[in-house]
């Protein structure tokens, strides 16, 4: 029961990451973040999952999910069969994506690895 709780939040911050993304920006091609990510680890309630252990777990079919910044300050995202767009900036060492909605999620990118914490939930992207 405890295991379902935190599948259930993982997905939710999944799908809330797919409704947060829109559009716009300038040209950042330059930037390390630009290309494009793959979720690789999920992380809550302390306990680590690989992302073929969450997709099993959440019964999904669905592709690895991932994450295209692109230089012109764009992004888009295919999570668990859902996409969604947004914008993305770089600002006080941190990421910023958001959608035209007041929420902005903040990634980290430290040693090649692109992660997001999210109510209680940590996601690990590699570069692909």
């Amino acid at each position: 029961m405890k295991s379902k709780r935190k599948i259930t939040a993982i997905i939710a911050v999944l799908v809330l990451m797919c409704g947060l993304l829109a559009a716009c920006g300038s040209d950042s091609s330059d930037d390390p973040v630009v290309g494009t990510w793959e979720l690789t680890k999920v992380s809550a309630a302390g306990q680590d999952m690989t992302v073929s252990e969450f997709l099993k777990a959440a019964n999904s079919g669905a592709e690895v999910p991932i994450i295209t910044f692109n230089g012109d300050n764009t992004i888009d995202v295919d999570m668990l069969g859902s996409k969604g767009s947004g914008k993305w900036e770089l600002k006080d060492g941190k990421y910023h994506v958001s959608d035209d909605s007041s929420m902005t999620l903040d990634f980290n990118l430290e040693n090649d690895v692109l992660s997001v914490e999210y109510s209680g939930a940590t996601l690990e992207f590699a570069k692909k």
